[in-house]
């Protein structure tokens, strides 16, 4: 039988066993931003920080540890972001693959919005994290951004995916939207020409009695002049 994790707020007793689980990620990983992992007093410190701005920060306890835990800080200090909130979600590596991080965004996504927040905002470091990524998509998100090479400090190239909880979208919708743009070419660039040539094949009886000699020449290169116009237009437009 499956053990599900149950979720509860983080207390002060929890933070050395957190700190474990954001200890390694900060060491091995590249979702934290950080260089060196920090010490209890600190952790201590940001613990305090979101819990007096009544912020949700909550574990998860699976066959009697914790598993993972996840908080919601402000996104901004400025007051126009009072109401926007970006999401932290760490799962220990022993608890993968068990629903503790669905678990963990599923609360921290309610408590937000019991508090009033509107918008909560996830800064995944490397696309590479596809859990993470997959995570949040199920939970709302949409991709609204990549910053690339901003891991230089870390001696990586990578980018990082910013995603937002709006509407309804994936990174397969994104894609998709690339894929529509090229069709809109295609439709573009040969919508006219079978008007053209439908128009060529009813007048093609008429040709000689209008002395165009050449109908079959003239034909082409008009065809050829319409495609290399609709083509540049379509590259000035970003469509290509």
């Amino acid at each position: 039988m499956i053990t599900r994790p149950a979720v509860r707020t983080c207390a002060r007793e929890d933070l050395a066993e957190v700190r474990e689980i954001y200890a390694l990620e900060v060491r091995e990983g590249t979702a934290s931003f950080e260089l060196e992992p920090p010490s209890l007093a600190e952790m201590t410190v940001r613990f305090a920080a979101i819990e007096t701005a009544g912020l949700p920060y909550v574990v998860a306890d699976l066959d009697g540890r914790i598993a993972g835990f996840a908080y919601a800080g402000p996104y901004r200090t400025l007051p126009g972001y009072r109401h926007t909130v970006e999401d932290s979600v760490y799962v220990a590596r022993w608890a993968r693959r068990q629903g503790v991080g669905r678990v963990l965004l599923d609360a921290v996504i309610e408590w937000a919005t019991a508090c009033g927040r509107r918008q909560m905002v996830a800064i995944i470091g490397d696309s590479a994290h596809v859990a993470s990524i997959q995570l949040h998509a199920r939970a709302g998100f949409r991709l609204v951004g990549t910053l690339e090479h901003v891991l230089q400090d870390l001696l990586v190239d990578r980018d990082i995916l910013s995603e937002s909880l709006t509407l309804y979208m994936s990174v397969v919708s994104h894609r998709t939207n690339e894929v529509m743009k090229r069709l809109t070419v295609v439709s573009i660039v040969f919508l006219p020409l079978t008007f053209l040539c439908g128009v060529y094949g009813m007048n093609f009886h008429h040709l000689p009695e209008l002395e165009w000699s050449h109908g079959y020449l003239y034909f082409w290169l008009l065809a050829l002049g319409i495609v290399v116009t609709l083509l540049v237009l379509a590259r000035r437009a970003r469509l290509l």
